[in-house]
């Protein structure tokens, strides 16, 4: 018996959604879960609306929505990455008194969000903000994960990226971006000053697991508290903590990732 009313309809077809392993039609939808068409068709505008799902005006078919997609990595990254992270983003805080974040890469939109940080105790110190999805071309936690997409991924995020959230600069071109990813797979890191955050530099290493690349761990320290002869200390931090972290997911080795 199909289910009564708004929401537990617009749940169905969520979890359809969510459990398909490819974009679905009005059609297919309204038969696997026994609704009239005009009510799915109804209700994926709602969804739509909120960033739950999502249209391709191309195939006419639907998946996830980017909202939807934020929510559930929240979700998940409570109970696996999150979690997982943490103590290794605790041993860089303890190491150095600067923060530590992890970053989830969003595949299906092409970003990545901050989902765990240990902040220093210093009182000047930049909080990232959780949750909220982020361009994978500007900043080094960004660009680590960007360095192990596909070349079509890569040409994606150049052709949708917007300024520099801190300079206004346009974006690089593809060839400028794809030269900046090969140094990175060939170091295994990256370094950024005031990409991301004003006043700030980043370093940041690739965070694998046995499925390939899901997220970086990143350090923010403060320009002004930063100094060069710490440079190869923190890139140590990042790396050395990312492919513990990486080990513990199933990466076969860090020589792999790159």
């Amino acid at each position: 018996m199909a289910a009564e009313g708004t929401i537990p309809r617009a749940m169905l077809i969520i979890r359809a959604l969510a459990g398909s392993e490819g974009d679905l039609s009005i059609q297919e939808l309204a038969e696997s879960l026994g609704l009239p068409t005009s009510t799915v068709h109804r209700i994926l505008q709602m969804l739509r609306a909120e960033g739950m799902a999502e249209h391709d005006l191309s195939s006419r078919r639907y998946r996830p929505g980017p909202e939807l997609l934020r929510v559930a990595a929240m979700l998940g990254a409570r109970h696996t990455l999150d979690e997982g992270s943490l103590v290794h983003l605790q041993e860089i805080v303890a190491a150095s008194n600067e923060n530590a974040q992890f970053g989830v890469l969003l595949r299906a939109d092409l970003s990545m969000m901050f989902t765990q940080q240990v902040q220093s105790s210093h009182s000047l110190r930049f909080n990232a903000q959780l949750f909220e999805p982020k361009s994978l071309l500007w900043g080094c936690s960004g660009r680590v994960i960007a360095a192990y997409l596909s070349e079509d991924e890569i040409r994606a995020i150049v052709a949708e990226a917007g300024h520099s959230p801190v300079t206004g600069a346009a974006p690089p071109a593809l060839a400028d971006f794809e030269r900046a990813l090969a140094g990175i797979r060939e170091r295994g890191w990256d370094t950024t000053r005031g990409e991301k955050l004003a006043e700030s530099v980043g370093f940041a290493a690739p965070v694998f697991s046995a499925k390939g690349i899901v997220g970086s761990i990143s350090m923010t320290i403060p320009a002004h508290r930063f100094a060069e002869g710490s440079r190869d200390e923190f890139v140590r931090l990042v790396t050395t903590a990312a492919a513990a972290f990486g080990h513990e997911l199933g990466a076969p080795s860090p020589a792999v990732a790159g």
